[in-house]
């Protein structure tokens, strides 16, 4: 049998801590399928707060408003995306949504880049919730990074696309929906709030769906 020398064991123990930090960064912002959680309400202030910030989808005076923290890199914020796309076309405008951009807080990274590229997008209209769903649908050009084709796919005009993105002037607006999101706690995506009640992970949804349906009884 062979034995561990000591500088065996600095290597595993090395290797095997490397690998725990790696594991609970990644956790900070993925869920799994089975994970879900109910954490009661924010405040009315936050509330109030959180209904009038983000990029709106529906109405304004909608009668139940609902504010998704996603990430476009998360397969289970693209599960939460289309389930409340779905919500609001059921719901004849009584339900809008407010995206929130949760992602790493570095710039280089693939879903702050995309983060960016969605806020380049608003700026020709209503082509937010385009580009959104042409991130979570078209996924080998989205990891790719090739936010250009990614545009056309979602029907943007081209060139004032390409001089947004070479600005990066909206990294500001990301970044400030990452704090929000870390100063109210949320560190799971995708984190949904529902007139002040807050769930987080994909499994959450037919709760959420419930507690949508009740709103509007």
């Amino acid at each position: 049998m062979r034995l561990l020398t000591s500088s065996n064991w600095v290597t595993l123990v090395l290797v095997a801590g490397a690998i725990t930090i790696l594991f609970l960064l990644s956790g900070r912002f993925l869920t799994t399928p089975g994970d879900s959680e109910q954490s009661n309400t924010v405040t009315e202030q936050e509330w109030d707060a959180l209904r009038t910030e983000g990029y709106r989808i529906g109405e304004e005076d909608a009668q139940v408003q609902v504010v998704l923290f996603a990430d476009m890199d998360c397969p289970f914020s693209a599960e939460a995306y289309h389930y409340l796309m779905d919500e609001l076309e059921q719901r004849d405008g009584k339900v809008a949504l407010l995206y929130r951009h949760l992602t790493w807080i570095d710039e280089s990274s693939r879903g702050f880049e995309a983060g960016q590229a969605a806020q380049c997008a608003a700026k020709q209209g209503d082509f937010f919730a385009s580009f959104v769903n042409a991130a979570y649908t078209y996924r080998s050009i989205y990891e790719s990074r090739n936010w250009i084709q990614l545009a056309e796919r979602a029907g943007l005009e081209k060139r004032p696309f390409e001089n947004c993105l070479s600005a990066r002037r909206d990294s500001a607006r990301v970044a400030r929906d990452i704090q929000r999101a870390h100063d109210l706690g949320f560190m799971m995506t995708p984190t949904i709030v529902v007139q002040g009640n807050v769930y987080k992970g994909a499994n959450a949804l037919p709760a959420v769906g419930e507690l949508i349906t009740a709103q509007l009884e």
